[in-house]
């Protein structure tokens, strides 16, 4: 399901967040947007936090955290065990208001979650964020990890911090699917 509603090929590359290109796209808000593959996601999410232990809150960066911070959150209420809150981390503070960088309840320890990782710089900025506010924050669990395995490694090294996924974006993109093509204004 995951790779049938998010997989994008493009016969022209596709800008990605990281600054990379790339003639494929994991458009993970087709799933999160499907009440079954958001439920999917959460218990997958779930199960994946459950492993950490002792996680309090989830969320990540926005946009692509939210969603899922809110249905793990969910989830986790009615699936036995302790519920754990949902935040996410703003990229720039609101101008308004109390001027936060991070919204909802944060709780430490805390897991960082994201649809896709490639660089992992998003989620770097996150854990900063985080780490600024006095919270314990090493794990970063993602639904699609994009890079390779020696950058995976060098980025946990370098950060201090463990990623583990839900899917690597090779084992998607060998299974046989579906594609989505984008609208050529999304290019």
């Amino acid at each position: 399901m995951i790779a049938n509603l998010s997989l994008v090929r493009a016969e022209e590359s596709i800008l990605l967040a990281s600054g990379d290109r790339s003639d494929h796209y994991f458009d993970l808000k087709q799933v999160m947007g499907d009440p079954r593959g958001i439920g999917l996601l959460a218990r997958q999410f779930h199960s994946r936090i459950q492993r950490i232990g002792g996680i309090r809150s989830v969320g990540g960066l926005e946009s692509g955290s939210i969603p899922i911070s809110t249905a793990i959150s969910q989830y986790s209420a009615s699936a036995g065990g302790v519920a754990v809150s949902s935040f996410y981390v703003r990229k720039q503070p609101k101008e308004h208001g109390l001027s936060k960088w991070i919204e909802g309840v944060l709780l430490s320890p805390a897991v960082l979650v994201d649809d896709v990782v490639t660089s992992g710089s998003s989620a770097l900025k996150a854990f900063e964020t985080l780490k600024g506010e006095g919270v314990e924050s090493t794990n970063l669990v993602a639904a699609v990890y994009r890079g390779t395995p020696e950058a995976k490694k060098r980025l946990e090294e370098e950060n201090g911090i463990k990623i583990d996924c839900l899917f690597r974006a090779s084992e998607i993109l060998e299974a046989p699917q579906q594609v989505r093509s984008p609208s050529p204004s999304k290019l």
